[in-house]
């Protein structure tokens, strides 16, 4: 199976890994933050990093999606290298 950006950019890294960060909750985020933001940077990634926000903690009110992408820049701030 390919996984596009995540294949080319973490080619030690097995399926089940990349799949663990993927299924950890929102309020272990700042560890899944670092360890994918740390597993790009050393993979030689100098993109454009988006979040998607389809968390369902965050979602069904402007109110929460707002505070939620908040919640998500705070996270993944400080581990920007640039």
């Amino acid at each position: 199976m390919k996984l596009g950006l995540l294949t080319a950019c973490l080619p030690n890294r097995s399926l089940e890994q990349i799949a663990a960060w993927a299924s950890e909750n929102a309020f272990e985020a700042l560890e899944v933050a670092t360890r994918v933001v740390d597993a790009l940077y050393e993979g030689g990634f100098d993109g454009v990093l988006s979040v998607e926000h389809e968390d369902p903690l965050w979602g069904g009110t402007e109110d929460k999606i707002e505070t939620g992408l908040r919640v998500a820049h705070r996270t993944l701030r400080p581990l920007l290298v640039a």
